[in-house]
């Protein structure tokens, strides 16, 4: 017996570790669960990262089935996906790969937007299956988990992408080509330039891509792209670019930035601040055409007061300058937000006239309820701001005009109004153009405007 108790012993001890392992996870489960009941989602993000450390199969499950799968708000995603792209283990790789490959397409499109972060040949196999899937929502989560991976598998399947009939999945391999750099990228975007019936907002993703490989910048002038490269690249290479196509006129602008995407919205704040005084130099601010006329056009710039005055006529002057094509719609917001029209107007011209008449003759109210001014742009043509409807027929370009203030509504914080919509917008693709009207907070401008696919930030005056 005396013999047994030393090995009785070393047993004991050995087991000891594992049980103490076990009861551990088991501790750090249930203080997950029990946080993500809380409905502050500041603290229901804190509470996953309880489990923070066990790179387990157990693990994984807990978060994907959990968080991935049960939680909408933008911050407690993140925080799922920031602790399942921890994961190295291959028992927890193995169950990652499993669940995107099945349930629905949220938690599989951010289950793959997690194994983008992990360094493995297993999960970066799986990302490149969901870019080739036919959930478009799920493809464009991949496509964007690539952004930072390299070899000709991923750009080979990147490039694929662009024979997509869905616009925002084609947006998002344009966006993915440009941030890999990948030089072999430059034909095929430069094709889509020239591309007969491509959508103009596209053609625009396309020209920033090629800007950021190149370094060189022709706009949307296919011409000159194509002469370019034939002159300074594809001199050897017998590549053909296709029949010459005239770079498009915009269909919209404000304020020195233009588009020429199809369906646009303007944005305004109406809250209180926005009626602060503003004081500027006319002759100078207003738009060179209005400068050029004079007469009661230029008086009615003379006449502006507050930052509210100058926004009112910018989007005037933008809608009375929008391209027959083109389809529009308006926002407000202040205390609540409202889209100004039931749908999509055509810019014709009693549709410009009505929609100037109506922001003309907008007022400033309360507070700044920025979380119901940027969830009615998401939700324009359905009230689910991810549905299919939402992500094929909803805005392309956002002109977003602000001093930037958020204090009313269901999300007060403006930074939280921001993670919210750059969640949605990560399958969405609008780009949006923010101004900063007068004395404004720049931050969460620019934070949407820096949002993918990238628009501009300016200030007004």
């Amino acid at each position: 017996m005396r013999r047994l108790l030393p090995l009785l012993l070393v047993l004991a001890v050995s087991a000891a570790p594992a049980v103490a392992a076990e009861k551990s996870f088991a501790q750090a489960r249930a203080a997950l669960l029990k946080g993500l009941r809380s409905n502050d989602s500041s603290e229901r993000a804190a509470a996953v990262y309880e489990v923070d450390g066990f790179d387990t199969a157990e693990a994984a499950r807990l978060v994907v089935r959990a968080v991935l799968s049960r939680d909408d708000r933008a911050r407690v995603i993140r925080a799922g996906i920031q602790l399942a792209s921890a994961f190295s283990s291959k028992e927890a790789i193995d169950v990652l790969v499993e669940e995107s490959k099945k349930g629905a397409w949220a938690k599989r499109a951010r289950v793959l937007e997690a194994m983008g972060g992990i360094e493995s040949d297993e999960a970066l196999a799986a990302v490149l299956f969901g870019a080739c899937d036919e959930e478009p929502r799920v493809r464009i989560g991949a496509l964007l988990a690539l952004e930072h991976k390299k070899g000709e598998n991923v750009a080979t399947v990147v490039a694929d992408a662009l024979k997509a009939k869905e616009w925002p999945v084609r947006s998002a391999a344009i966006y993915v080509m440009g941030r890999m750099r990948n030089e072999d990228a430059v034909v095929p975007l430069i094709r889509r330039l020239g591309a007969e019936g491509e959508g103009g907002r596209l053609r625009e993703d396309a020209r920033r891509a090629l800007k950021r490989i190149t370094h060189e910048d022709f706009g949307l002038d296919f011409p000159r792209w194509a002469a370019w490269y034939s002159e300074n690249v594809g001199k050897e290479e017998a590549v053909s670019l296709g029949p010459a196509q005239p770079a498009p006129a915009p269909t919209a602008q404000l304020a020195g930035v233009e588009t020429v995407a199809k369906r646009v919205v303007f944005v305004l704040a109406v809250n209180d601040t926005m009626n602060k005084p503003l004081t500027f130099d006319p002759d100078r601010i207003a738009p060179p055409d209005v400068r050029a006329a004079g007469g009661r056009e230029l008086a009615k710039w003379r006449e502006v007061k507050t930052k509210l005055d100058l926004a009112r006529l910018w989007i005037a002057w933008a809608i009375d300058h929008l391209a027959p094509e083109t389809e529009f719609n308006i926002v407000t917001y202040g205390v609540s937000a409202n889209a100004s029209f039931a749908s999509f107007l055509a810019a014709n011209p009693g549709n410009r006239e009505k929609a100037k008449k109506r922001v003309l003759s907008l007022s400033a109210s309360a507070n700044a309820n920025l979380y119901d001014g940027l969830k009615c742009i998401f939700t324009l043509v359905s009230k689910d701001p991810l549905d299919e409807r939402s992500l094929l027929e909803g805005p392309e370009v956002v002109f977003f005009l602000s001093d930037g203030a958020a204090d009313e509504g269901e999300i007060k914080s403006a930074f939280e109004a921001f993670e919210e919509a750059e969640r949605w917008n990560r399958y969405r693709q609008i780009r949006f153009h923010c101004f900063g009207v007068g004395d404004h907070d720049p931050r969460v401008l620019a934070d949407l405007a820096g949002m993918v696919p990238d628009g501009e930030m300016r200030t007004l005056p």
